[in-house]
């Protein structure tokens, strides 16, 4: 990557970062809408990783 571009990066993370729990939303509903499919790999992989941990 060329320098322009991690300065656009963070710059762009710096901005995100005071509403990340909405971004967080919003991104993981579009990936939802758009592979339905992901929803449940995720949930599945999310209890295993906490049943894992426990």
């Amino acid at each position: 990557m060329t320098p322009e571009t991690i300065a656009l990066v963070c710059s762009s993370w710096r901005q995100v970062l005071p509403i990340k729990d909405t971004a967080a939303q919003l991104f993981h509903g579009q990936l939802f809408e758009a592979w339905a499919e992901a929803a449940g790999t995720l949930a599945s992989a999310m209890k295993q990783a906490t049943t894992a941990v426990a």
